[in-house]
C-alpha cells in the first residue's frame, strides 16, 4: 500500500518536472514576439474602435439633423393642412349663401 502511494508520487513527480523545469522567471523571446505582436493587434483595434465611434457620432447627428427637418415639415404640412380646410369651410359657407 505505501509502496503504490511512493509509485504513484514518483510517476507524478516524473510527469510534472517538465512542467516545472519548464518555467523560467522571464519570458522567452517567442513569447515577448506575441506579446508584442497582440499589443500591436489591441493598438489597431483600439483605433479602429475610435474610428468608428466617431462614425457614429457623425451619423447620429445626421439623423438628429434629418428628425428635426421631419419635425418642421411635420408641423408646417399640419398648419397647411388645417389652413386648407379653413378655406374649404369657408368656401362651402359662401356656396350656401349666395
Amino acid at each position: 500500500m505505501i509502496k503504490r502511494g511512493f509509485t504513484a508520487g514518483a510517476i507524478a513527480l516524473v510527469c510534472a518536472l517538465p512542467v516545472v523545469g519548464g518555467c523560467s522567471s522571464s519570458p522567452s523571446q517567442s513569447q515577448m514576439s506575441q506579446l508584442q505582436q497582440i499589443q500591436s493587434e489591441d493598438a489597431a483595434l483600439q483605433s479602429k474602435l475610435a474610428s468608428l465611434q466617431r462614425e457614429k457620432q457623425s451619423l447620429q447627428s445626421s439623423i438628429d439633423a434629418a428628425d428635426g427637418k421631419l419635425t418642421t415639415c411635420q408641423s408646417d404640412r399640419s398648419s397647411i393642412d388645417a389652413k386648407i380646410k379653413a378655406a374649404q369651410q369657408q368656401s362651402q359657407g359662401k356656396e350656401a349663401n349666395p
